[in-house]
């Protein structure tokens, strides 16, 4: 219940994780939980003195939490030591960067942009051989940053398309740590 009501006031939640004990199904639920209430979220691994480590620690255990739980790879990523203070301050410098993004707003010219370059390289699939394209998009919204795709028959457009222009989205215009809404309209 207070975590629930935490994310409710939150702009970003900080998911803390035992690095001892590994990132377990329970943050990934809080982490789900602040996404699909349009929160930002940065993942940090506390208790990092407690591991032993090599040149190539902090990569192979990045490598092995994204290869667990992929959902991952679109949030920060911090490795800390409250103990020590061992790069604590980066938490607030990550959330204060996801709070920014969560608030940014994309010109339309730039958004229309990356839609030819979409569709160009990847169109959306075709249904019963009809092609479903896309004609235009707006960012109608921040907090989270919404983006809206018009086509022509926008029940066509399959679920995982939806997942890739979001990805596209996050990757092209900066938007790590931020839940990116992506809404099809009929034209």
């Amino acid at each position: 219940m207070r975590t629930n009501t935490s994310i409710g006031r939150c702009d970003v939640a900080v998911v803390l994780v035992d690095a001892v004990e590994g990132c377990t199904v329970q943050d990934l639920k809080i982490m789900g939980q602040a996404t699909d209430q349009g929160k930002g979220a940065v993942l940090v691994i506390n208790k990092w003195d407690l591991v032993e480590k090599d040149d190539n620690t902090v990569v192979q255990q990045t490598r092995e939490l994204i290869d667990r739980f992929p959902s991952v790879r679109d949030y920060p990523l911090l490795f800390i030591s409250a103990l020590t203070g061992q790069r604590t301050w980066r938490v607030i410098d990550a959330a204060l960067k996801v709070y920014d993004r969560r608030r940014s707003r994309v010109a339309t010219g730039d958004l229309n942009r990356f839609l030819a370059e979409v569709n160009l390289h990847t169109p959306p699939p075709s249904k019963r051989g009809r092609p479903t394209p896309m004609y235009y998009c707006v960012q109608p919204r921040i907090e989270p940053p919404t983006v809206l795709f018009f086509t022509s028959r926008p029940k066509d457009v399959p679920e995982q398309y939806g997942r890739f222009l979001e990805r596209k989205l996050r990757e092209q215009f900066d938007l790590e740590g931020t839940p990116v809404r992506v809404e099809f309209r009929k034209k």
